[in-house]
């Protein structure tokens, strides 16, 4: 049986020849190219692993001494109302002074 020219066994031999290059092809891109991306992709996932752990780890801390420092502004406000308070006794004991002395003065 021939088509265009070929007998079948040479039809089978060029199929073969052309499925062993074409399967020759996919294993050298395989090699090349997906085997490789896919050694980046893991170690590229493991370092966004470690930087997720890390952040988490950081945000922990930060979180602590946030409330650290909100404890010790809390203790400072409270202080400087105090100071305040003292501030406004000690002027009006002044401002007292000032006025008892300018009535006797007078």
């Amino acid at each position: 049986m021939n088509w265009l020219g070929y007998d079948v066994q040479e039809w089978v031999a060029v199929i073969t020849i052309v499925g062993g290059a074409i399967s020759l092809v996919v294993w050298i891109v395989k090699e090349t190219i997906t085997k490789p991306s896919n050694l980046q992709n893991k170690l590229l996932n493991r370092s966004i692993n470690e930087l997720s752990r890390q952040l988490e780890t950081f945000a922990v801390e930060m979180k602590q001494e946030r409330k650290s420092i909100y404890k010790k502004l809390e203790e400072h406000d409270r202080r400087l109302d105090s100071h305040d308070r003292r501030l406004d006794r000690h002027h009006e004991k002044i401002k007292t002074t000032i006025l008892k002395e300018k009535r006797y003065y007078d």
